[in-house]
């Protein structure tokens, strides 16, 4: 499934970087995630993802 990006998704990484002080890309893949439906983010990097568990479910692809 492709998701392309809006205005909105662009407004709420903005909103979030600000608040919590994360990268932007990282934001932006967890916005555009949840927007998806998805039911996790997967990535080898969890760490940068600590801030944002509650926008969508984080995990490294050995434990799905």
């Amino acid at each position: 499934m492709a998701i392309i990006e809006n205005h909105a998704d662009e407004k709420e990484t903005r909103k979030i970087i600000k608040e919590r002080k994360t990268s932007f890309n990282d934001t932006k893949h967890a916005v555009l995630a949840r927007r998806a439906k998805a039911d996790y983010l997967i990535t080898r990097n969890v760490k940068d993802f600590n801030q944002l568990r509650d926008l969508i479910n984080i995990a490294l692809p050995e434990n799905l």
